[in-house]
């Protein structure tokens, strides 16, 4: 059950996280209400519980963590490149050509890595 719990919670994430992107580069294109920027916050919100969630179910074995991760990072990466491709520019400074980004997803990407083989060694020596 808990799997199933985890798998919605990534396809929430999922649609939150491209539905925030989508209003970043194109704000033209939803209502325009008053309560834009406290709904883009509100996004960005849900998307942080979200996290804290998936952490506390544990429930993906570490074997299964590394290529969500990875995924997680390839379909940023792609769905940035779409919206830039679309013609729409990003509010908020997020693009493929900003340097921070790319530093952000190195750091993000060695950390993975580490984790991965600290897990492999961790197997390993239990065995």
């Amino acid at each position: 059950m808990n799997f199933m719990k985890a798998n919605y919670l990534d396809l929430f994430f999922y649609i939150v996280f491209s539905l925030a992107l989508c209003y970043d580069y194109f704000p033209t294109v939803f209502p325009s209400t008053p309560f834009q920027k406290s709904i883009f916050f509100f996004a960005i919100l849900i998307l942080f519980v979200i996290g804290l969630i998936k952490d506390q179910i544990k429930n993906s074995s570490e074997q299964n963590v590394f290529p969500a991760q990875l995924f997680f990072h390839i379909f940023s990466i792609a769905f940035i490149g779409a919206l830039t491709f679309l013609g729409g520019e990003s509010h908020s400074g997020i693009s493929l050509t900003n340097p921070i980004l790319w530093i952000v997803f190195t750091v993000s990407f060695i950390q993975i890595f580490l984790q991965r083989k600290k897990s492999k060694r961790r197997r390993f020596d239990t065995l």
